[in-house]
């Protein structure tokens, strides 16, 4: 193990933001508890105003790891939440997971490795998709033999140059699985709060890939990622995360990030529309119709708008 600073307690400290998860984060913190790993780490849940039980479950829970609840109610969104665990986290290196999502066993060694030989650096897990239905990777475009490339690349690492960029400008971390060291984290002044629902986790990437930290995407880190099932779930997922990639958009446009199209967005709803009425396509036109809204709603809101000012935890 390697020495650590005095000032931190644990190697790590996995922070899940959650908002009404009652329903399957104990299933994330089992998963935890089956890490085959001899690092310390601590389990910060990051509670960002639930209404539901899920913070007396997480006091109820019989965890093998130290596990504390953190409250992050005073701003809504994710990214509060993420912002709040780091404060409070007393690990050296900051871990990422969903708390509708479960890890693999496996999944917080393999960052820390990567963290060891390559750090200070960002790191992105890889996730698995297949124990969503069919119906349902379909209606997001997601090949249904992806896991089977994910698995076959179990000892993989790539650097940045070897991973595709998002949306034509660099790659991006995804918020349910990735890790970077505490003192970068809030270095760089955590995430965006102005993104309530969407590319938060993106924007942070971004700004902490040009601080000059190196991004690395490890395959031995596993998350099987839950999709969103429902025609309503769906769209209001896309519709939200399309209308903060607009905000996204206004703030990386001038450095490459590939831009929006009004007459494409208006095209494309027209065209989700008639998929909603049969049931064959409800998903699929679910995903179209809530993306191209929230792509819509964006263009008007920050082209035509003021764009807000950025909401970063050294700012506030």
């Amino acid at each position: 193990m390697n020495s650590m600073s005095e000032k931190y307690e644990y190697d790590a400290t996995v922070i899940i933001p959650v908002y009404n998860g009652a329903a399957f984060i104990e299933k994330q913190l089992q998963a935890i508890a089956a890490q085959q790993t001899n690092r310390s780490f601590e389990v910060l849940v990051s509670d960002n105003g639930s209404t539901d039980n899920t913070v007396a479950l997480v006091e109820a829970f019989n965890a093998p790891y130290p596990l504390r609840c953190v409250d992050s109610s005073n701003i809504k969104g994710p990214a509060n939440a993420r912002n709040v665990g780091a404060r409070e986290a007393r690990g050296k290196i900051l871990v990422y997971c969903d708390s509708d999502d479960y890890v693999e066993t496996g999944w917080l060694d393999g960052h820390l490795a990567v963290q060891d030989e390559h750090g200070p650096a960002l790191v992105s897990g890889a996730n698995l998709h297949n124990n969503n239905p069919v119906e349902v990777l379909k209606a997001y475009g997601v090949p249904l033999d992806s896991d089977e490339k994910v698995l076959a690349n179990s000892t993989l690492l790539e650097t940045e140059e070897e991973i595709p960029p998002f949306a034509g400008f660099r790659p991006s971390i995804t918020g349910c699985n990735f890790s970077v060291p505490r003192d970068v984290y809030l270095r760089n002044g955590g995430m965006d709060c102005s993104y309530i629902a969407g590319s938060e986790e993106t924007d942070f990437s971004w700004r902490v890939s040009q601080s000059g930290i190196p991004f690395y995407k490890t395959y031995a880190s596993l998350v099987h990622y839950r999709l969103r099932s429902t025609p309503k779930k769906i769209f209001r997922q896309q519709r939200n995360y399309q209308h903060y990639r607009i905000l996204l958009w206004t703030r990386f446009k001038d450095q490459g990030m590939n831009g929006p199209s009004i007459k494409y967005s208006v095209i494309a709803l027209a065209k989700s529309l008639p998929l909603l009425l049969s049931p064959a396509t409800r998903l699929v036109g679910a995903r179209e119709a809530g993306a191209n809204l929230g792509a819509l709603e964006g263009m008007f809101q920050y082209r035509f708008r003021a764009v807000p000012e950025r909401q970063l935890m050294n700012n506030r």
